[in-house]
């Protein structure tokens, strides 16, 4: 259960959260669909948490009185490929991340590309912008390399100047998504910038990031209410 509740904050919803904030519905059934089903599973082991967690999201009066989900053997065969797909996805993923750490380079600052050395074939296309999403990187290229045991993974550290301005305006949203929560900033409120500079490149992806109608020159970062 520790293994699956993991899994599941540590990647499934963080990769999510996009669509999930801006309410797609299949990613919001999956995640029901999880809880519920965890839920279940759980009841007996943690009671009370699993009680509110089932009877918020189902409206149904108990945990304790619904049926054990039962395994589906035919389902989990049917993707034990994808399955060790998504394992090899998140150990490069987590290579990557070590290699920032170790670089010293933000994960919001945009890279080339990552060559991923092993004897994997590669991976399909959706999966793949797993990577370049997760690593924030504009490619992945792939090195077949019989004696490989393990994947191996390099980073183009290399940061142009196009790079830089990117990175740059990354971090801006950030910056200004932290301001949007502390004046208190409902979702979907629209909002005035004021920055001592920021990318002009990069203008329409900030304003369309933070929900920002204008973005002027002012002495320091702050936001407004429109």
């Amino acid at each position: 259960m520790r293994d699956y509740v993991s899994d599941l904050s540590t990647w499934y919803l963080r990769r999510s959260r996009d669509a999930i904030k801006n309410g797609k519905t299949s990613s919001l059934a999956v995640l029901a669909t999880a809880l519920i089903r965890f839920s279940k599973v759980a009841a007996p082991f943690i009671p009370f948490i699993t009680e509110h967690v089932y009877k918020d999201l189902t409206g149904e009066e108990s945990v304790h009185l619904a049926d054990w989900p039962l395994a589906n053997s035919k389902i989990k065969n049917q993707n034990a490929k994808l399955t060790e797909d998504m394992a090899l996805v998140r150990k490069v993923c987590e290579l990557g991340h070590a290699q920032r750490k170790e670089n010293n380079i933000k994960v919001r600052q945009p890279l080339a590309k990552t060559i991923v050395n092993y004897t994997s074939e590669p991976l399909g296309e959706d999966l793949e912008h797993l990577i370049m999403d997760e690593l924030n990187v504009k490619s992945v290229e792939w090195k077949n390399d019989p004696a490989a045991s393990e994947p191996s993974v390099t980073l183009d550290t290399i940061i142009t100047p196009a790079l830089k301005a990117e990175g740059e305006a990354r971090e801006l949203v950030r910056q200004i998504q932290d301001l949007r929560k502390e004046v208190g900033c409902k979702v979907t409120d629209k909002i005035k910038v004021l920055a001592p500079a920021w990318p002009k490149e990069f203008e329409d992806y900030i304003k369309k990031e933070t929900l920002a109608e204008f973005i002027e020159t002012g002495p320091q970062l702050s936001v407004h209410v429109l």
